[in-house]
This record gives structure tokens, C-alpha cells and sequence, in this order.
């Protein structure tokens, strides 16, 4: 390799003549050597870049297709558990993510359906059902919690008994939330409740601790009404003082 006089770098081949002493040689421009390998290259490297967006743009069509599924998915998940179990998911994308939709769909009517046959049983039965957090504010109410002592919802959800009841009322059931929390187990009382009218109902509450859905514990309870048994019971001890 060598630079002529003309400035152009080339590549000699020099071939002794021994027959007439002359030296002959021949040389090339590097440009023109490489001239031929770089179009190649160009070629290639075109090929392969164009090969390559055609894969980038492939990819991004499957994340987009799995993407907007599965954040479906997340997304009524996370309604699901937050307490929306009218949250449901339009099976759609790849083949297992559709039956993953579809699954889910089912599982959720089926705890829709449980849920419903438990309210109705506590709504056609004797028993009122609540449920408190740690700090004794209502979260749940039955229906016919509400229809027995005449209280709108938004007079119940979120309130403690103090703001409910009477105070010597609320200061019992206080009394045996308490002890709840103490005992860490269930526990059986018999508790007094005011009734619309202003008079007294007795009745038998079995409470204990729950775990919510969202792995809260949760103070909860269930009551059925003795007011005629306990009434019966004064008068049995009255009539035998």
C-alpha cells in the first residue's frame, strides 16, 4: 500500500521479471478494492435494518394486542377488589389470555350469585348482620338491619354507635366490641337496641373478627331478637320472687 505521486492511496502488485530485469507492477485504488465489498455491505446492512423494523413492528403489534388485554384484565381485578363485583373483562386477545378473561368472568358471577343467595337468606331471616373496622365505623349493614330500627344507610355506613344509638345503648355494645378485640375470638352477648319508637329490644349478638377481601380484619356480628324470650324470662323470675 503506498501514496503516488498523484495523491491516490493504492494497492501495489509487484512482480519481479528476472528474464529482462524489469520489475513490473500494477496498482489499484484502495477506494476501487473496497468498492465493491462496501456495496455489499450496504446492501446487507439495508436488508438487515429494514428486517429488523419489520421485527420491531411485529413485536409492538403482539404487545399492543396482549397489552390491551391483560391491562383489561388488571384493571377489573383491581375493581374486583376493591369491592365492584359488577367489574367483567371482554375476552379478547391471544387464545389464553381470552380464556384467562373468561374465567375470571365466571368466577366473579359465581361470587356474584353466592353473595346474592347470602343476602337473601340474611334478608328472609330473623338475623340482622353488620360489619365494623378497627376503628368500630360501620361497613356493612343488612337490609333488614336497617328496615327493624327505621335507618337510612348514610345513617349507618361509616359511623360508630355513638352516632347511632343512645348512649347507654352504644356504650354496651362498645363495651363488647372491646372485649371482642381482647378475646380475639368469638364472642355471645345479649345486648339492648333502641327501637323507632323509643322502647327497648333485646337481643342475642354472636361477633367476631373477619377478614375482608382485602385482608382488613374486620369486626362483624349477627343478632337475632329475644326481646319476647327475655320478657318471658322477667316475668318467670318475677312471679318466683
Amino acid at each position: 500500500e503506498s501514496r503516488a505521486a498523484d495523491g491516490v492511496t493504492r494497492y501495489f502488485s509487484v512482480v519481479p521479471m528476472a528474464e529482462t530485469g524489469w520489475i513490473a507492477f500494477v496498482g489499484v485504488p484502495v477506494s476501487e478494492v473496497y468498492a465493491a465489498a462496501r456495496q455489499r455491505a450496504m446492501v446487507a446492512t439495508g436488508i438487515a435494518l429494514a428486517a429488523i423494523t419489520c421485527l420491531i413492528i411485529i413485536a409492538l403489534a403482539i404487545a399492543r394486542r396482549i397489552a390491551g388485554p391483560v391491562t383489561a384484565l388488571e384493571t377489573a381485578a383491581y375493581a374486583v377488589h376493591s369491592g365492584n363485583f359488577g367489574a367483567r373483562v371482554a375476552p379478547g386477545g391471544p387464545r389464553e389470555i381470552a380464556a384467562v378473561a373468561q374465567a375470571f368472568n365466571a368466577m366473579i358471577e359465581a361470587q356474584h350469585r353466592s353473595d346474592a343467595q347470602l343476602r337473601a337468606f340474611l334478608e328472609n331471616s330473623a338475623v340482622i348482620a353488620w360489619l365494623k373496622d378497627l376503628d368500630f365505623r360501620h361497613v356493612f349493614v343488612s337490609d333488614n338491619f336497617l328496615r327493624r330500627f327505621a335507618l337510612h344507610r348514610d345513617a349507618v355506613i361509616g359511623k360508630t354507635e355513638h352516632e347511632i344509638w343512645p348512649r347507654a345503648t352504644a356504650d354496651a355494645r362498645c363495651n363488647n366490641d372491646l372485649a371482642l378485640l381482647e378475646k380475639d375470638s368469638t364472642i355471645e352477648a345479649v345486648e339492648a337496641m333502641t327501637n323507632p319508637d323509643g322502647s327497648i329490644s333485646w337481643w342475642l349478638s354472636n361477633k367476631f373478627i373477619f377478614q375482608g377481601h382485602d385482608g382488613k380484619r374486620l369486626l362483624g356480628g349477627l343478632a337475632v331478637d329475644i326481646t319476647e324470650l327475655k320478657r318471658a324470662e322477667d316475668a318467670v323470675r318475677e312471679s318466683d320472687r
